[in-house]
């Protein structure tokens, strides 16, 4: 069955979700203050993780950063953050 799937996603630098294989981030943004993304998978599918980075405006980059996803605002619009999806395990 496909399905729209809602995670919470931490603000750290690095974190990993338990996606459904060949599953498509479609948004990220904010619902009730908490930052979010929304997932379009398969649910009959195997978890196959997916890692992501969060940087914040005008953070330091030191590496590659992979797919960019989006941006979303917390403590209304003081923090900026920006969502990438990376490769291998965690950090990219």
């Amino acid at each position: 069955m496909i399905a729209i799937w809602k995670y919470e996603i931490p603000i750290v630098d690095s974190f990993s979700l338990p996606l459904k294989r060949n599953s498509n981030v479609m948004c990220v943004q904010t619902q009730s203050g908490f930052p979010c993304i929304w997932v379009l998978c398969d649910t009959e599918e195997e978890i196959n993780p997916k890692h992501f980075r969060v940087v914040g405006t005008g953070n330091p980059i030191n590496n590659t950063l992979g797919k960019y996803i989006g941006t979303f605002q917390t403590f209304e619009g003081q923090l900026v953050w920006h969502l990438f999806e990376t490769w291998g395990r965690e950090g990219g």
